[in-house]
């Protein structure tokens, strides 16, 4: 009977629904491509083990939660031990977490490496 509900219900389109790359999809857009991307690299980071281990226990056990929130639990181990690099804009993240819990100066993180942003 929960199916049938289901099956009737009409499913909401996607805001940022992906079309193909035709001329005349590219032909119809306005203003700046959305699909834009500069030909620059941009500098990743790796991990930030080294970081938190620089920090005084009760500094590393309020930076810790606040991190998991943000990136989610499994994300958050990934990123700390450097299999999943992290962007300019989430290095920030991390940063800002330290200052806000009392951080005045954070080491660097634990690798850097320039790469596209494609």
């Amino acid at each position: 009977m929960r199916q049938a509900a289901c099956v009737n219900t009409p499913i909401p389109e996607r805001r940022n629904k992906q079309s193909p790359l035709t001329r005349r999809h590219l032909a119809s857009l306005k203003g700046t491509c959305p699909y834009y991307r500069p030909n620059k690299k941009v500098r990743y980071a790796a991990g930030f083990v080294s970081l938190l281990e620089s920090l005084p226990h009760k500094q590393m056990l309020s930076v810790i939660p606040g991190l998991m929130r943000h990136f989610s639990r499994r994300t958050y181990y990934r990123v700390r031990k450097g299999e999943r690099p992290l962007s300019p804009s989430e290095q920030q993240v991390v940063l800002n977490a330290l200052k806000r819990c009392g951080v005045k100066e954070p080491k660097d993180f634990d690798a850097y490496f320039e790469e596209y942003d494609w």
